[in-house]
C-alpha cells in the first residue's frame, strides 16, 4: 500500500516537474525557433529589398538624384510603408541614402518584437517589450572606364576661310561678330581688316559650338564617376598630331597637371587665329550670349578650382594669358577657347595612335580597390569629318587610304589582343560623327557611314572573327540637339556592369 502512494507521488512530482520545467523548456525552445526564423526572414527581406533597389538605382549613375529617386520609388513599391527614406518607417525603422558619381548605398536600421519578447512583457506587469534591432547595408557601384575623348577642331570644315573677302557662315541675326573683335580687336589679311564675323567664326560658329559643347558634356559626365580617369585632346594640334588638354587621370587628381589645374593651357597659334582670341572673345562678350563660356550641368558633378579664378582669363592689351588662371584653368574652358586650327587635318591612323596611347598607358588608381583588375578603357573620337589620310580626305573606294586605315586599325587591334592581353584589358574605339554645312550638302555624311562602318569592322576582325578585346565603330548622328546633349548615355548605356557590395 505504501508503494502504491510512492508512486503515486513519483509520478505527481513527475508531472509536476514536467509542467513546471520540461514545458517551459520546450515552449522556449519553440518561442525560440519562431523568433530566430521570423528575424532571419525580416532580415534576409531588407537586405534583398535593399540589394534590388540599390542595383536599380545605380544605373541612373552619375545623376545622383535620378539614382536617389529610383531607389526611393523602387522601396516605396516594393515594400509597402516599411522604410521611410529621409524620415521614419513602420516600427521606427529608417533608411539613410548616400550617393557619390559611381555609386549608392543604403542603410537600414529598424527593428521586430519578437514572440518570446511579447510573452515577457505580458508576464512582467508594466514593462514593455524589448524589440530586436534590424539592420542591413548595400552598396552597388558600376565598373570604372578609362577614357580618352578626343576633339576635332580642324578649319578645313569647321569654319569658314579665314581671309579677306570669305563668306561667314549663317546670317548676321544667328551668328552676329563677338564683341571683342567688332570693337576690341582685329586681324589683318592682305592690308586690309579681316570681316569681324570671319574671326568670330574661327572660335564660334554652329559646327564648332556644337563640337565644343558635345566635348564638354562628355567630358563631365564621364569625370561624375568617381572611379573613372578622363583625358582630352583637340587635333590637330601644334606642330603635333594631338594636343593633350588633360591626361587620363581621375578628376580628382590635382597632380594630374602641373600647378594642380585641371587642364593645360591651350597654347595654338596659326595665321590670324589663336586660341587666346577665343579665350578673349568668350570673356568679354556682353551682348550674344551663346559666345560666353558655358554654365556647367546642374545635374553632375563639375571640377571647382581651389582658388578663385580671377575676373579676365586674358588681360589687355598685351591679350595674353593672366598668370593668375593658369592654376585655376578647367577642362571646359580650355575647350570653349579652342580656336578653329588651320593646316592638313589630322591624319587618321596618327590620331589613332596618339590617342590610344593616352588610355592604353594610363595608371591603375588604388581608389578602385577590388575594381583595379577590371580594365574597360574607351577612345572617342568626336570629328567633324570622315577621316583623312596622309592629307586626303577618305572617300568609299579609296584605295590607297582604305588600305592606311585598315592597316593602322589592324596593328591597334594586334597590340590590344596579343600584346596587352596579359594586363587583361579591353579597348573601344569610337568614331563620332555628325552633319553640318562643313563637311558638305545635306546627308553627304550618312550616305558615306555605311560603307565607313563596314569598314571598320572588317579591320577589327581578325581572319574575320571579331575580338571580345578590341572593337572600333561609327556612331553618325544627324541631329546636334542629340549629338551636344544626349549623346555620351546612349553612347554606354549597358555597358557598365553593376558590382554588389554589402
Amino acid at each position: 500500500m505504501s508503494s502504491h502512494r510512492f508512486r503515486h507521488a513519483d509520478r505527481g512530482a513527475m508531472t509536476l516537474f514536467m509542467m513546471l520545467v520540461v514545458f517551459p523548456i520546450i515552449l522556449f525552445g519553440l518561442f525560440l525557433a519562431i523568433d530566430l526564423r521570423r528575424y532571419h526572414e525580416a532580415s534576409a527581406a531588407v537586405q534583398a529589398d535593399l540589394d534590388n533597389a540599390v542595383m536599380s538605382a545605380a544605373h541612373s549613375l552619375p545623376f545622383q538624384q535620378d539614382a536617389a529617386s529610383v531607389a526611393r520609388r523602387y522601396l516605396a513599391l516594393y515594400n509597402r510603408a516599411l522604410y521611410g527614406v529621409g524620415g521614419e518607417g513602420v516600427g521606427g525603422g529608417k533608411v539613410s541614402l548616400s550617393t557619390q558619381g559611381d555609386s549608392i548605398s543604403l542603410r537600414y536600421d529598424g527593428d521586430i518584437a519578437l514572440t518570446f519578447g511579447q510573452i515577457l512583457s505580458m508576464l512582467s506587469a508594466g514593462s514593455e517589450s524589448t524589440p530586436v534591432g534590424v539592420s542591413a547595408f548595400a552598396e552597388a557601384r558600376l565598373t570604372p572606364f578609362d577614357v580618352f575623348i578626343a576633339m576635332d577642331a580642324s578649319a578645313a570644315y569647321l569654319a569658314p576661310l579665314n581671309a579677306v573677302g570669305s563668306t561667314p557662315w549663317g546670317s548676321e541675326l544667328e551668328w552676329p561678330s563677338a564683341s571683342f573683335f567688332r570693337n576690341e580687336f582685329s586681324f589683318m589679311g592682305s592690308g586690309e581688316t579681316i570681316d569681324a564675323r570671319i574671326a568670330t567664326q574661327q572660335c564660334f560658329n554652329r559646327p564648332l559650338i556644337a563640337m565644343k559643347t558635345a566635348v564638354i558634356n562628355a567630358y563631365t559626365y564621364f569625370s561624375s564617376f568617381e572611379r573613372d580617369q578622363v583625358g582630352v585632346g583637340v587635333y590637330p594640334g601644334y606642330g603635333t598630331t594631338l594636343d593633350v588638354v588633360r591626361p587620363v587621370r581621375a578628376r580628382s587628381d590635382a597632380a594630374a597637371v602641373v600647378g594642380g589645374a585641371e587642364a593645360v593651357l591651350p597654347s595654338y597659334i596659326g595665321h590670324n587665329r589663336a586660341d587666346v582670341y577665343c579665350l578673349a572673345a568668350a570673356e568679354r562678350e556682353d551682348t550674344f550670349l551663346s559666345y560666353r563660356f558655358p554654365a556647367p550641368n546642374s545635374y553632375l558633378t563639375a571640377w571647382t578650382p581651389s582658388s578663385t579664378v580671377p575676373v579676365n582669363r586674358v588681360l589687355a592689351p598685351e591679350w595674353e594669358i593672366d598668370s593668375a588662371f593658369v592654376p585655376v584653368a578647367s577642362v571646359s574652358e580650355v575647350l570653349w577657347g579652342s580656336v578653329a586650327r588651320g593646316g592638313t587635318p589630322a591624319d587618321f591612323g596618327q590620331l589613332l595612335n596618339e590617342a590610344t596611347a593616352r588610355v592604353l598607358g594610363a595608371p591603375v588608381p588604388d581608389a578602385r580597390a577590388g575594381l583595379r583588375a577590371v580594365s574597360l578603357k574607351q577612345l572617342f573620337i568626336f570629328a567633324g569629318d570622315v577621316p583623312w589620310v596622309n592629307g586626303v580626305r577618305w572617300s568609299p573606294g579609296a584605295l590607297t587610304e582604305e588600305t592606311a586605315m585598315k592597316n593602322a586599325i589592324g596593328a591597334l587591334r594586334d597590340e590590344v589582343v596579343t600584346t596587352l592581353a596579359p594586363y587583361n584589358m579591353q579597348l573601344k574605339v569610337t568614331y563620332v560623327l555628325f552633319e553640318h554645312e562643313g563637311n558638305g550638302p545635306a546627308g553627304a555624311i550618312s550616305s558615306v557611314v555605311p560603307q565607313l562602318s563596314t569598314l571598320f569592322s572588317d579591320a577589327a576582325a581578325r581572319d574575320g572573327v571579331p575580338s571580345k578585346a578590341f572593337s572600333i565603330e561609327v556612331q553618325y548622328v544627324q541631329d546636334s540637339d542629340v549629338f551636344t546633349k544626349n549623346l555620351m548615355p546612349l553612347l554606354t548605356l549597358g555597358q557598365r556592369s553593376v558590382v554588389l557590395s554589402r
